[in-house]
């Protein structure tokens, strides 16, 4: 963490296991993680919640004749769907949402600064054989890549009694990559807390990640109730966008994509002001630069092609030698945070958008997007919030603008998180 210290760590049991375990069948199977005795302050301080992260082990068992290598980045898929549950702020990460390959190479790339939460690990030989497999999912709520990481932290209490549940996928998940692979048992499930003491009364900024599944065979997307909650308690209507990527199909990555980064011609945004440019070059050019580093592994390359031909955004599998809006990348990234990110500075939006794209073919299959959007709580649901963290509402004023609905200048923190502080009659 940038501006923090090592974090304090809670690790999490279902039904009074820390590491439970399951043997991978036909179906998904959930484990069920429940969160109490998570410590609501250190000292005089309040604790804030940065991450909950999992830790997946499995076996995957390679067949031997018919097999093939099997990247690293394709495993993430092992994950069927996350469920983070709140009793005070609700769905934070529903299932419907998030699925295993977009968390993994989406959502906690970005909030960790793009950085994958783990090193990567060699390919899975094709040859007959078990290979033991480590995978971390982390659901962030500190963003390495905002100016202020822990704007979007929450008050670790608002979590108790809540419940973190992991659903891993059947057996067969990795069969398309390499035809009788199966994982097996034994497959070990653990999960914990990171969190941070703080002097600071504070209401972090809610947020979710959202995926918008749009029907094939169009060229203009429209994306449903943008800025609704998707399973938070207490948000008023509207959003920050701060992230909005079109999902690939890459091969063997998971994300279900309609089709290749290859595929798309052209996209312009009538609710952004983005005028309709026939190349997707400065997206992925634009994004390069605000990464400004390599994210995730190259892939072998030959001496005559000693190019950056992979990593982040594009699979282990890719190889680029011309346009970076190629077939091997992961998603087309419309909008990206960047370093640094200020939250006060995302556009709110709120309602039905539409995206607007050409194709060299257009796709039949469903699109898929993915966003990340920062919410503001309501005024009421702020004093249920400050009541759970044992603040009388009453003796506190939220130091927050965007609640001072008569300041014309209300707009410049409406996504910054909330500071209660005395009133002065106190």
């Amino acid at each position: 963490m940038r501006d923090h210290t090592t974090p304090l760590f809670r690790q999490l049991a279902a039904a009074g296991v820390r590491a439970p375990t399951l043997t991978p069948g036909s179906d998904v199977q959930a484990t069920i993680f429940n969160i109490t005795g998570l410590e609501a302050s250190t000292g005089d301080m309040r604790n804030y919640v940065q991450n909950f992260v999992i830790r997946c082990t499995t076996v995957l068992d390679q067949p031997g004749a018919g097999g093939a290598v099997i990247d690293w980045d394709k495993m993430y898929k092992a994950a069927n769907g996350i469920r983070l549950f709140s009793p005070l702020l609700g769905e934070p990460y529903p299932l419907a949402h998030t699925r295993g390959a977009t968390l993994g190479h989406i959502f906690q790339v970005v909030a960790g600064g793009y950085n994958y939460p783990q090193p990567a690990r060699i390919q899975v030989a094709a040859a007959d054989g078990d290979t033991t497999v480590d995978l971390y999912y982390i659901l962030p709520f500190s963003f390495e890549c905002f100016a202020k990481p822990h704007e979007t932290a929450q008050f670790a209490g608002f979590f108790d009694q809540g419940e973190l549940e992991f659903r891993f996928a059947a057996a067969t998940a990795f069969d398309g990559d390499s035809t009788g692979a199966l994982t097996k048992a034994t497959t070990t499930i653990r999960a914990w807390v990171e969190y941070y003491p703080s002097p600071d009364n504070v209401i972090g900024v809610p947020f979710q990640f959202r995926e918008y599944i749009v029907p094939g065979n169009s060229t203009e997307f429209v994306l449903r109730g943008v800025g609704q909650s998707s399973g938070l308690r207490g948000t008023a209507p509207g959003a920050g966008l701060i992230m909005l990527a079109w999902l690939t199909n890459a091969t063997g990555i998971g994300l279900a994509g309609a089709d290749t980064a290859a595929v798309p011609t052209r996209i312009d945004i009538p609710w952004r002001s983005q005028v309709s440019m026939d190349t997707l070059d400065p997206y992925f050019t634009s994004l390069r630069r605000m990464v400004g580093k390599r994210v995730g592994p190259a892939a072998t390359v030959t001496t005559a092609a000693l190019a950056d031909s992979s990593g982040w955004p594009n699979t282990m599998a890719a190889t680029l030698n011309n346009s970076p809006a190629a077939a091997g990348a992961m998603f087309v990234p419309i909008i990206m945070p960047g370093r640094e990110f200020e939250t006060s500075k995302a556009q709110k939006v709120q309602g039905d958008l539409t995206v607007n794209m050409g194709f060299s073919t257009t796709p039949t299959g469903s699109s898929r997007f993915v966003t990340c959007e920062l919410l503001e709580y309501t005024v009421e649901h702020l004093a249920v919030l400050a009541r759970a963290m044992g603040i009388d509402p009453d003796s506190v004023e939220p130091a927050k603008k965007a609640l001072r609905k008569n300041d014309p200048d209300n707009r410049k923190l409406a996504y910054t998180r909330t500071v209660l502080v005395p009133t002065e009659a106190e």
